[in-house]
């Protein structure tokens, strides 16, 4: 049975090419506008949040890079003037102390130490992958739905996965950089941060030197856990989203737009759902491309990755930004999808009339 909400992510641009065949040829333009749109507000809204999930969920990787450094530090007793004993000496299973306590310990040190700027380092990578993500995202979601006869929870679902898997070749490399940019200079004034040279000044660079030192593979640091988080993530982004949509358009007399509470509250409920279920295989993916920052690489891919996290830490480490994640999900997703069906919904009524 064909579902009566029309607020699903790419539903409406599919209404529109139905109703007008002549207007497909802006089909692709409409969804990726609206999901430019949709996502600009969510990065917006939601970028100091991710700031401070990243430095929670790597903030022990970062340590113990530290720690490998000093191995080799200067020593006065050696007459070398190094210690005696090698890098690879030092087991990544050793805990190094948190330097955050908590989310609010961590949102108010870097705010404090970095000033309110410093929750937006890292604001332009996924700002500059956005257009490619959003066209990506609901193009192939689209698209993917116009093979189905019936817009369904299942057809949601399958084109949900299809988006997640393919916009993976733009997000791997973007979050790098992403990842990368929040944790350089941590610790710093905005001051300081924006006065002194840095590895990297932007994400563009940032992609180009790790393409120069690492190739190709070293752009997609993390692929194999971003596929593992986003497909089914996205799955139940989308399937959520249509749950949502479906429980309030019932409400409502057949034909009346969802009004934009309830719009805020799909959108918000749904991330968080994608979330709670992304957020374990979202750590590993972030401790991958945080890995080999500072000193000497620690995993040697995600498998090893998940070893040696549970190993250190216990099962505890999933746990690790959760927080901050559930309190950047909501906002962010309940902006993207609110733009989002608002665009949509103007180019409907737009093309209507006309």
């Amino acid at each position: 049975m064909e579902s009566e909400t029309e607020m699903s992510f790419g539903a409406e641009a599919t209404n529109l090419a139905t109703r007008a065949p002549t207007k497909i040829k802006y089909e692709v333009l409409l969804d990726f506008v609206g999901g430019c749109f949709g996502g600009i507000a969510g990065v917006v809204v939601g970028h100091p949040f991710d700031t401070v999930k990243v430095r929670l969920q790597t903030q022990n990787v970062q340590n113990n890079s530290v720690v490998s450094r000093l191995v080799t530090s200067p020593s006065p007793s050696s007459p070398s003037g190094l210690q005696r004993f090698p890098v690879h000496t030092v087991k990544p299973e050793v805990v190094a102390p948190h330097a955050y306590r908590s989310t609010w310990h961590c949102f108010a040190s870097t705010v404090k130490e970095e000033g309110f700027f410093g929750l937006y380092k890292g604001l332009a990578s996924p700002l500059a992958g956005l257009a490619f993500i959003n066209a990506i995202i609901f193009g192939v979601q689209a698209n993917t739905l116009r093979q189905f006869k019936d817009q369904t929870i299942v057809s949601h679902s399958i084109a949900g996965a299809a988006a997640g898997a393919v916009q993976c070749v733009v997000a791997c490399p973007m979050e790098l950089a992403k990842v990368r940019l929040q944790l350089q200079g941590k610790g710093e004034s905005h001051h300081y941060y924006s006065t002194h040279k840095h590895a990297y000044k932007g994400s563009i660079q940032c992609i180009y030197k790790i393409y120069i030192k690492e190739g190709i593979k070293g752009c997609y640091r993390g692929l194999n856990s971003t596929l593992i988080r986003d497909i089914p993530g996205f799955t139940l982004y989308f399937a959520a989203y249509e749950t949502f949509c479906t429980f309030f358009q019932s409400r409502h007399p057949k034909g009346e737009n969802l009004g934009l509470a309830e719009l805020i509250i799909a959108g918000g409920l749904s991330g968080t759902c994608s979330w709670l279920l992304s957020h374990p295989i979202d750590v590993i993916k972030s401790r991958i491309q945080a890995d080999a920052v500072e000193g000497t690489p620690l995993y040697r891919g995600t498998i090893d990755c998940l070893r040696k996290s549970i190993k250190a830490e216990g099962f505890r480490v999933f746990l690790n930004g959760l927080s901050a994640n559930l309190l950047r999900s909501f906002p962010v997703n309940a902006a993207t999808f609110t733009v989002y069906t608002y665009f949509m919904r103007y180019c409907n009524n737009h093309f209507n009339q006309t």
